[in-house]
């Protein structure tokens, strides 16, 4: 796709760009997040801490929505599979913590044609394209525009300020 990514309704509506000319006729409204769901259970244990930390903050500021859940179910699905993979690599099959360098040995392999390497690198890579479209990077995050969140002013308060400046 050529030109620049397309912006949605609402963040035109927001920043005042909106023009109803250039918009799609049938742009698909998306609805928000009422109720937290719960972490779907084909999550590992990092993965679903990783739904547990987030989840609140992404639908707190507004930026995940109900369609979006399936996308996020497969970040913490890609950051779980990291997390085993690394656990993997780094401890054994007691549980005792060991070096990359112990487990190269005991494995025979060389770094790069290591198979838990690879898994690691695959499942970090997938991980960090997904987290650029949900703003979960610094770079990602600053290139969204929230609203300011309205909050409700009591007219009296309003009105003593007006009169006593």
């Amino acid at each position: 796709m050529a030109g620049r990514p397309r912006k949605p309704k609402a963040k035109k509506v927001l920043q005042g760009t909106f023009r109803a000319d250039r918009n799609p006729v049938n742009e698909p409204a998306v609805e928000p997040i009422i109720n937290l769901p719960v972490s779907p259970v084909s999550l590992n244990r990092w993965g679903t801490k990783y739904w547990d930390e987030t989840i609140s903050r992404l639908v707190d500021s507004g930026i995940l929505m109900t369609i979006d859940l399936g996308g996020f179910e497969i970040i913490c699905a890609c950051w779980g599979r990291y997390k085993e993979s690394e656990y993997d690599i780094a401890h054994d099959d007691d549980g005792k913590k060991r070096t990359t360098r112990e487990y190269r040995k005991e494995r025979g392999y060389s770094r790069r044609s290591m198979p838990e390497m690879q898994e690691l690198r695959e499942n970090w890579e997938q991980y960090s394209k997904l987290c650029k479209e949900f703003g979960l990077t610094p770079v990602s995050r600053n290139r969204i525009d929230l609203p300011e969140k309205i909050t409700e002013v009591d007219p009296i308060e309003v009105l003593y300020k007006d009169k006593n400046g």
